[in-house]
């Protein structure tokens, strides 16, 4: 498996985790992604690590995730959260 596949996935196994329904199972997969040294590295981590801590997102971040979150996500994202902290997420593009 090459390093991009790699980092490919481990991207796309962080998004799965954190748009999971809440429970034990998405909590133990949380912790160990945030345990994990080669997620240290992804562009999505200080992302991971406020969803691992259960720290309040600021504007800018949830705008950074809204930016980078899967075009089939996005509507979901917006129902859970306030409009402003998805600004600049145009669904349309997708």
């Amino acid at each position: 498996m090459s390093e991009e596949d790699l980092t490919q996935a481990l991207t796309a196994a962080c998004i799965c985790c954190i748009l999971a329904k809440a429970g034990p199972q998405r909590s133990r997969i949380l912790a160990n992604l945030y345990k994990d040294e080669r997620t240290r590295g992804l562009p999505i981590f200080p992302f991971l690590q406020k969803v691992y801590l259960e720290r309040i997102l600021r504007q800018d971040e949830a705008r950074f995730w809204g930016r980078r979150a899967p075009c089939t996500e996005q509507p979901k994202l917006r129902a859970f959260s306030n409009p402003p902290g998805l600004a600049g997420c145009d669904v349309d593009a997708c």
